[in-house]
Order: C-alpha cells, then structure tokens, then sequence
C-alpha cells in the first residue's frame, strides 16, 4: 500500500491499491483526483488508463502517480 505519496502535480496522495484487476485500479485513481478537488482531469486520466493493453494501464498510473506502490 502507498502513503503520502505524490502525484505528478505536486497534490499529496494516500492511496492504496490491494486488487490488480484493472477495474479497481481506474477507480482508486479516479477517488484519489475527486478526493483531491480535481474533477476536470478524471475524464482525462480515465482515457489515458483504458487506452492500452494493462502494461498500459499500470504505465499510465505510475505517470498521474509516479509514487504509488501495488500491494503484493
């Protein structure tokens, strides 16, 4: 699980990702923007996750949250 991490600008983020079914990832992304007042890019952020193949996915999340850690 991650804890205080940061997103790529600069918002602190606390999130945790326990499931690698791709569902769930999109997801605790989308809370974490919502969460942190940045409505506008969820759309943006959704797109850029579902756009690949989930090397794309999981590439796509380390670059909106360059910090995060998957729990094994």
């Amino acid at each position: 699980m991650a804890q205080g991490l940061e997103s790529t600008k600069g918002h602190p983020m606390a999130i945790s990702i326990t499931d690698g079914n791709a569902f769930a990832i999109i997801g605790a992304g989308r809370r974490e923007l919502e969460k942190q007042g940045r409505r506008d890019e969820v759309a943006t952020f959704t797109a850029e996750m579902t756009a690949g193949d989930y090397d794309h996915l999981l590439q796509t999340l380390l670059k909106w949250f360059p910090e995060v850690e998957l729990a094994k």
